[in-house]
This record gives structure tokens, C-alpha cells and sequence, in this order.
């Protein structure tokens, strides 16, 4: 059963809404912590920004496994419509049904006046069973028909179009939209009733200054090397602390080598680890390296002065530097 991590909030206290999510697997970066809390100890949606890979869409599918909540998913993507975001109707089965209406009421009254019937009909078509509603409008009807806590995750904002953004902000500022020709409301007025909120954004594109200003807002950046070699644990549990800090370690030297277009975000790393331990890997070489070039490098410019064997060389002799934030974590039991 969903469990509102608003009320726990309030109830248990923050502790243990981060407890909660790191029993998931998803460890809360510092730079999150109050604007997240926040958001839910004012029923705001959260906005988190920044670059592909540090943990924002990871941020809502863990609060939705931790407190068992419904997931609305909207993926931005260019070129998505009113229909895909929040509502249309389905005109083919509202002329199907004025048409079997039509039908049925002349055969039982066939001196009926078929402008009036069809004038009462086409008035009655704009009900709610024809009403297709995207996955915003989804969840806020699931809250209001249920009165359910449940949770929707906007992906990527910053790709969707701007029109598409100022359509949601009834709905994020109080909780109900109007639909032309429906008589009646989607949504709940009562904040504590509405989905848990959480918006991303790659900051590609500029986001309208009314949408974020309905958010509590907060930017994520790359993880520290402490935090991310925390994350990577959790991720990769099987793996060896050792195997586990060299790899995070050739992930952030990475990173800071200039030159290339493109860079490994958590994600990759998580996959470059879990393959290693497969192939029971225990030291990286440049050779390893080399085999997983496809694992952290995603581009055609960064494939090549990827494999250079003086990048290789260099990746893996930083990863033997040592580091006061790996030795710690090598010492965890």
C-alpha cells in the first residue's frame, strides 16, 4: 500500500525519508536534501537540473519503490502534443456513440426530431468517458478519484515545447484544470492529495520562468568521488571495494581530461563495474580499458582519442594515485 512520504516527513522526520530511500539503493546528495524536503513539507513539485547521468531520474523511480507509490511517467521529447501531455477526446468513438444513440432512440421513437436529438447528443458527447487524459492529467485524476498518494515524474523538461510547459501550470499551482466543453474539473484542490512531483532537466533548453517558479528547485552536479563511491557500492553490491574504487577513480580522471565532447555520468560507470565483476576482473589495465570503450564512451569524436594509447596509459595511472576519499572507503567493512 503507498505510503505518503509527506506524512512521514512530518510524522518521523527527515532521517527517515532518506533512511527510506537508501533502502532502495539511492543515497541523497547533500546539494538535494533541503530543496527536496521542502517540496514535500509544502506539497511543491521539485525541480531537479543538471547534466545526464548524476542520479535525477533515479531520484523518482527510488521514492516511488520506497514508499510503494504509483508511477506517472511523461519522457519529454520534442514534438509531443496537448494530447500526449494532458488531455483530447476521442472523436471516433464520440460520433460512434451518437451515431448507436441515434439509432436506438429513433427505433423506439421514430418521430422524434432528429435536430433536436442530435443537438442533445453532441451536448452529451463531452463526458468524461471520451475524455483520453495524458499522463500529467493521469495522475492528478488517479489522486482525485482514489485519493491515493501516487507519484509523477516529468523527464526532461527542458526538451519538451514552451506551450507545453505554461499548459501544466494550473495544474502545478492548484492541483485542478478546466478542460473546453467538459463540465467538471481534473485534479484536487487539496494540496495534501496531490502527486509527489518531480521535474528534470538536462538544461539543454531554457525552461519558462513561470513553470519553475511553481518548484522548489535545486541543481545536482556530478557526485563528489566520496559520494559517488558510496552510490557505486550500493549499485554494484557484489563487486570488490577494490575493483569498485580504480573504476570510479578512471571515471573521474575521465572527466577532467579536456578534449573530448562528451562524459560518463553515473550510469556509465555503473555498467563499466558490473561488467569487470562479471568477467571476475580484478585489476584494469589499458588492455581492459580499451574493451570497454562502448561502456563509457558514446560518441564517434571521443571513440578514437579514447582508445589513443597515451589516454588509456594516463586513465589508468590516475587511478593508482591515491586518494585520502578511496582509502576511506577501502577501509569500510
Amino acid at each position: 500500500m503507498a505510503i505518503d512520504p509527506r506524512q512521514v516527513l512530518a510524522t518521523d522526520g527527515a532521517a527517515e525519508v532518506l533512511a527510506r530511500l537508501e533502502s532502495v539503493g539511492y543515497i541523497v546528495q547533500r546539494e538535494l536534501i533541503s530543496s527536496f524536503l521542502n517540496a514535500l513539507r509544502l506539497c511543491k513539485p521539485f525541480y531537479v537540473q543538471g547534466p545526464a547521468g548524476v542520479g535525477k531520474t533515479a531520484l523518482a523511480e527510488c521514492l516511488a519503490a520506497a514508499f510503494d507509490l504509483p508511477m506517472f511517467v511523461l519522457q519529454g521529447v520534442e514534438d509531443l502534443t496537448l494530447a500526449d501531455t494532458l488531455y483530447r477526446w476521442d472523436t471516433e468513438e464520440q460520433d460512434r456513440w451518437v451515431s448507436q444513440m441515434v439509432t436506438a432512440s429513433l427505433q423506439q421513437n421514430p418521430n422524434l426530431d432528429l435536430i433536436e436529438l442530435l443537438a442533445s447528443l453532441r451536448a452529451r458527447k463531452f463526458a468524461k468517458e471520451f475524455l483520453m487524459l495524458g499522463e500529467i492529467t493521469k495522475a492528478f485524476d488517479y489522486a482525485a478519484t482514489t485519493k491515493q498518494r501516487c507519484l509523477l515524474l516529468v523527464d526532461e523538461v527542458d526538451k519538451l515545447e514552451r506551450k507545453i510547459q505554461n499548459m501544466m501550470l494550473a495544474l502545478f499551482a492548484r492541483g485542478t484544470m478546466r478542460i473546453p466543453r467538459y463540465d467538471g474539473i481534473i485534479g484536487i484542490a487539496e494540496k495534501e492529495y496531490w502527486p509527489i512531483i518531480v521535474v528534470t532537466s538536462n538544461a539543454e533548453s531554457p525552461v519558462s520562468h513561470p513553470f519553475r517558479s511553481r518548484h522548489s528547485f535545486a541543481v545536482l552536479p556530478r557526485p563528489k568521488l566520496q559520494d559517488e563511491l558510496q552510490i557505486l557500492q550500493r549499485k554494484v553490491p557484489t563487486a570488490s571495494r577494490a575493483l569498485i574504487a580504480q573504476a570510479a577513480l578512471i571515471v573521474s580522471a575521465f572527466r577532467l581530461k579536456s578534449g573530448f565532447v562528451e562524459y560518463p555520468g553515473i550510469r556509465e560507470a555503473e555498467d563499466f563495474i558490473r561488467l569487470l565483476w562479471q568477467q571476475e576482473v580484478e585489476v584494469i589495465t589499458p588492455d581492459v580499458l580499451a574493451n570497454c570503450v562502448g561502456l563509457l564512451v558514446k560518441n564517434e569524436p571521443d571513440y578514437g582519442r579514447f582508445l589513443k594509447r597515451e589516454t588509456l596509459e594516463y586513465l589508468i595511472a590516475e587511478s593508482e594515485v591515491t586518494h585520502a576519499e578511496v582509502e576511506a572507503f577501502l577501509a569500510q567493512t
